[in-house]
């Protein structure tokens, strides 16, 4: 049998009986993955089948020629339909002559075997063989279609200024020419001249309808991978369609939506003008001369206000194929001199850091204070601690991270006193103060208006916080300018530096942005209870875990992806993305990844898309995994609950974690290595898990929903929604990280608010009293989440306290409850009179309490409504069936 296999395998220079790859890629996986019995996964060589095929896509190159298309869009088909595929084609050939045969193991998992009487006659050096032999197959196959399928950009150019107009006129959907754009093009530009590992690449023709302008653009991720903002090689073609421009250009919509398209186009034209002058254009124009065409929309005109240089392709004069790629490496090396600028040491002409620094009344006395102003130095001692978010110490940031060109203002306590800058970075010792005091040297900006005592809200750069060196983040420079900047010395950032700051939480409240998500997600068609898009919000802002639970077809999936879309995370720009989990999941590498037999890495379900969130950090990225209880979430997702619990601050007011996934999880594959690296749990990062709980599912541990917020899906109103124009109308928004970062990680960072979160714990507490009598209470995680989740209510003003409190008893306290014993019950009962009030005197022995409690329900005025009516629920269910829990 070992020598009618090889004969049908044929000989390396023979490609006789292989009109396809399929039958080699599954040699060629099969081989790689089969046991030393002869078996191999039917999951797992299809997933390497499909990777196989996305690897030469990801590297320019065509899957095949004439495919399937699940095949040829390989990318949009599911590991399932790449099963489907060998089924029929190579399998069923295959196992007809009965080398390969399937079975189910026993877990009734689909497996693909070696005939036994190959097993027995194919060493290990024939295996080693066959491997050698398929890849010598696949190289000499493949070299024939690489060879023909190299792409013209002279062509497909020609193509689009000759035929875009024309399309116009023709169906959007599913139209050649949006492909071409999308993909053609895209493909082209990979395989000719664009590094994939360096650049992002997209194309668009509209979204719905044709474009006035359509463009292909070319990212540096350092610096943008969107085309709303960021400077970026794009190319545009002119709305009559008879000119293609090669440009670097600029983002706009995020800065029109920020001040206004006037404001912006003088902006860009500065920016535009300031890395004329900085990089050598050489042969490209940068007269600002682009001309896209007359009466054009908004967008389109400031295409050509954004324009830094160009160079342009006229129709019937499309120059030749050499030109066209030595015109587009040119420009990538003027945009390489942009991104080096950007990474250079700062400048006068660079946004500089922000401080604060105090000589607090209890350390520096009157003739001190007036000794150092006069000297113009501002002085911490040398032993200065650590504050608040920071790992690095206050005296550390004075001494070493404070540059000059950096401002800060200078506060005697409570009273500020001066604007001032830093002139120098020498350090000056002050023996007078102390042998282990250092001033640092500085120019006064200006003096208070007036030295009021600050009044404003809390932040660890305020006035009112006893601290003593402190940067201001980059997200609080709105909120600082318009609490220490303009009122006490009528500056502004902008003035300071010729840079404006936009954003914050002042320009619109946290309320009214939640007010327009709500809108845009109502005029999908969706409607949710009163309070659960806020509550929604919140969760994700006070832990990025959210389980959405309840029966199927609640809307659980689409709120997720409504919300993305609604702040502008779609999967169009790689910022929404969809998982269904597998039940056959079983460790973190079904999500991130594993090494196969080879040694080679095969990337897994999520690792792209977390590691595209960690170079992209100013946006949202939101992970959606669908129906995640199909497999134990212990298993899968253990790593991803560990890594969330490292979270912390560094200096500059980032979210850092430890890694998600080592440097060493790549082995030997330096490709891989090169690729993703190291990769921590990005801070703009959010997972959502939708959960059915019936029998086909998994329940949950409590490390899990200690470490999540559950939110329960329950109501549905079928009703459609009658909505207003203003929601009709709305918009999605595209919206910074900084709308859901946290400000608390720690007890510890909750300083400010002492006096409410000591209530709160004390609500807790009686809580938790009340949970230790069938030991159901709560730990220290728990409370403090808790606590997050009240303070960020608190802070954006969204809900009252008791209907916050109410949701995180529902969603962090009640899913942990579940059992058949007495104490159950009697606890259950104790915790509605704590929710809802001690009605009709009942007693815990007494049968049909859950009614009772219902009717309590409707009829009282009840502290935690939810949470009441959930017990009712639960206590009901105890006496129906004897045991109770949480979920439907």
């Amino acid at each position: 049998m070992k020598e009618e296999f090889l004969s049908y395998i044929g000989k390396p220079d023979s490609l006789n009986s292989y009109s396809r790859s399929y039958k080699l890629v599954f040699y060629k996986c099969f081989f790689e993955l089969m046991d030393a019995s002869g078996y191999a996964s039917a999951h797992k060589v299809s997933n390497q089948f499909r990777e196989y095929y996305l690897k030469r896509k990801h590297d320019g190159k065509i899957p095949d020629k004439d495919v399937d298309a699940r095949i040829a869009n390989i990318e949009t088909s599911s590991v399932e339909d790449v099963y489907t595929i060998i089924l029929n084609n190579p399998f069923k050939y295959i196992s007809e002559r009965k080398y390969i045969l399937q079975r189910k193991d026993a877990n009734g998992k689909d497996q693909f075997y070696l005939a036994p009487q190959l097993v027995q006659e194919l060493s290990q050096e024939d295996l080693q063989d066959i491997r050698a032999l398929v890849d010598t197959k696949l190289e000499l196959y493949f070299s024939g279609i690489d060879e023909k399928s190299t792409i013209s950009l002279h062509d497909l150019f020609d193509r689009i200024l000759n035929e875009y107009i024309h399309s116009k006129s023709e169906t959007f959907a599913n139209h050649a020419m949006g492909r071409l754009f999308r993909q053609d093009v895209v493909e082209a530009l990979y395989k000719t001249i664009i590094d994939r590992d360096k650049y992002l690449v997209k194309g668009s023709v509209g979204q719905g309808t044709w474009a006035t302008v359509p463009w292909v653009s070319i990212f540096d991720p350092r610096v943008t991978t969107s085309a709303t903002h960021g400077v970026y090689i794009v190319y545009l073609l002119s709305a009559d369609g008879k000119t293609l421009y090669l440009t670097l250009n600029q983002g706009c919509t995020d800065l029109s939506n920020s001040v206004g398209k006037v404001e912006a186009i003088r902006q860009m034209r500065q920016v535009a003008q300031k890395v004329i002058s900085s990089v050598d254009c050489g042969n490209f124009e940068t007269s600002n001369s682009i001309s896209l065409g007359n009466d054009l929309p908004s967008l389109a005109q400031m295409y050509e206000a954004g324009c830094i240089c160009f160079k342009k392709y006229e129709q019937r004069k499309v120059p030749s194929e050499e030109v066209l790629r030595r015109d587009l490496t040119d420009l990538l090396n003027i945009y390489q001199q942009y991104v080096a600028l950007q990474n250079e040491e700062p400048t006068p002409s660079i946004m500089p850091s922000f401080w604060k620094i105090s000589h607090g009344n209890a350390v520096f006395t009157s003739e001190e204070k007036a000794f150092y102003e006069q000297k113009r130095l501002a002085v911490v001692a040398a032993d200065t601690k650590k504050k608040g978010r920071s790992k690095v110490s206050q005296s550390d940031d004075f001494m070493e991270t404070m540059k000059a060109g950096d401002v800060f203002y200078l506060c005697y306590g409570n009273s500020v006193q001066y604007l001032c800058r830093l002139t120098s970075n020498e350090l000056v010792p002050c023996p007078e103060k102390g042998e282990n005091w250092f001033g640092r040297p500085y120019e006064m900006i200006a003096k208070a208006i007036e030295q009021i005592p600050y009044s404003g809200k809390s932040y660890w750069w305020a006035p009112n916080n006893n601290s003593t060196c402190i940067r201001v983040p980059e997200n609080d420079l709105f909120p600082f300018e318009q609490n220490i900047l303009k009122p006490y010395f009528d500056i502004s950032i902008e003035e300071l530096t010729g840079q404006m700051v936009v954003g914050g939480e002042e320009e619109m409240s946290v309320k009214d942005t939640i007010g327009r998500i709500k809108n845009y997600i109502t005029a999908k068609g969706f409607s949710y209870n009163d309070g659960l898009i806020e509550n929604f919000y919140l969760s994700l802002k006070s832990k990025p875990f959210v389980i959405l639970a309840g029966t199927s077809g609640t809307g659980k999936t689409r709120l997720v992806k409504l919300f993305a879309e609604a702040v502008g995370s779609t999967s169009a720009n790689g910022r929404y993305k969809l998982v269904p989990v597998r039940p056959d999941w079983s460790d973190s590498s079904d999500l991130f990844g594993h090494l196969d037999l080879n040694g080679k890495f095969v990337p897994g379900a999520i690792i792209d898309f977390v590691k595209k969130a960690e170079i992209d950090s100013v946006h949202p990225y939101f992970l959606c995994l669908d129906e995640m209880n199909l497999a134990r979430v212990e298993y899968y997702f253990s790593d991803v609950l560990s890594i969330i619990e490292t979270r912390d601050f560094d200096s500059s007011g980032k979210i850092v974690s430890d890694p998600l996934v080592p440097d060493t999880y790549f082995g030997t594959d330096a490709d891989s290595m090169g690729r993703y690296g190291k990769i921590s749990l990005p801070e703009n990062l959010y997972i959502i898990g939708t959960v059915n709980m019936d029998e086909t599912t998994f329940p949950f541990s409590r490390k899990v929903l200690d470490r999540a917020n559950t939110i329960e899906f329950s109501y549905v109103d079928l009703l459609p929604q009658l909505i207003g124009e203003e929601a009709e109308n709305e918009r999605a928004q595209d919206l910074p990280n900084t709308f859901w970062k946290t400000k608390y990680l720690l007890l510890s960072q909750c300083a400010t608010e002492t006096e409410f979160v000591n209530e709160l714990c004390t609500e807790l507490q009686k809580i938790n009293r009340i949970l230790q009598y069938s030991n159901t209470h709560v730990g220290y995680r728990v409370r403090d989440e808790i606590i997050f989740y009240m303070l960020n209510n608190k802070n954006d003003e969204l809900l009252n306290r008791d209907d916050a409190l109410d949701n995180e008893i529902m969603q962090k306290i009640l899913p942990r409850i579940q059992g058949s014993s007495a104490s159950i019950k009697n606890m259950l009962c104790e915790l509605f009179k704590h929710c809802a009030g001690d009605y009709e005197g009942y007693q815990t022995e007494d049968h049909n309490i859950g009614s009772k409690m219902y009717k309590a329900v409707q009829g009282g005025d009840c502290k935690y409504k939810q949470s009441a009516q959930k017990i009712a629920f639960m206590v009901r269910r105890y006496e129906e069936d004897g045991f109770t829990s949480y979920w439907l």
